[in-house]
């Protein structure tokens, strides 16, 4: 269908996984100074939450909302070419803006770790070897032509970064969830059917994530409870 279509062209390279889900997630508060003394991100700096077991540092979340950006700016050229889904990207655009580009950011973390921590639980870990080889064919195709969106982020954060580390953990991710998302329909004859069982899954995976935010600041105007709500108006949303 047309919003599926859509979806799929705006993965910016996989940046962001979005998909449709219903949530069920609980959030604490953290003072700031036990926070800094007890979790610290991949990139040696003070979490500033925690999503599951993930730390999160104030670095990744400017990312993701660079990356949300990104996407907006993928979308309205989209829109300005001429595109015959101009309408549902036009009304995700809306939506966006909404909520708020950092909520959506956020929302877009909770889901993807989400979805990854069940994926892996379940036994859909991609190995090194097939990352690796995703990631470099995708490397090559994109120095043949890449959407100016998507090159403007990848210069935002450093050309190495991106392709060997950014991109390879987004890759992982998808790689995963989609694993997890074809186990789910196998065997359900009609989309509908589909739709319920991926709704289940879901349900479960954001049941059992916690998110702790450990420095308001560092994510404002951001919240976990925002963050849900742009996920269930994009949940009803892309249902339609």
């Amino acid at each position: 269908m047309t919003s599926a279509r859509a979806r799929r062209r705006l993965a910016l390279i996989g940046l962001i996984l979005i998909s449709a889900l219903a949530i069920g997630i609980t959030s604490t508060q953290m003072p700031d100074h036990i926070a800094a003394a007890s979790r610290l991100a991949a990139d040696g700096t003070p979490a500033v939450a925690l999503i599951g077991d993930e730390p999160v540092s104030a670095d990744d979340f400017k990312q993701n909302v660079g990356a949300v950006n990104s996407n907006l700016g993928y979308m309205q050229g989209e829109i300005a070419s001429g595109s015959q889904s101009s309408a549902f990207l036009q009304a995700f655009i809306d939506l966006i803006h909404a909520h708020g580009i950092e909520n959506v950011a956020l929302g877009s973390m909770i889901e993807n770790q989400a979805l990854y921590d069940l994926a892996v639980t379940r036994g859909f870990a991609p190995s090194d070897d097939v990352v690796n080889a995703k990631v470099a064919q995708d490397k090559a195709l994109a120095a043949q032509s890449i959407d100016p969106a998507a090159a403007a982020y990848i210069a935002s954060v450093g050309e190495d970064r991106f392709w060997n580390t950014l991109y390879p953990a987004s890759v992982r991710r998808q790689m995963a969830t989609q694993a997890l998302w074809q186990d789910t329909v196998k065997g359900k004859p009609t989309n509908a059917d589909q739709v319920a069982a991926w709704n289940d899954v879901q349900q479960q995976a954001l049941d059992a994530t916690h998110v702790t935010i450990l420095d308001a600041k560092a994510i404002a105007p951001a919240s976990t409870a925002a963050a849900i709500d742009y996920l269930h108006d994009y949940w009803r949303f892309s249902a339609q």
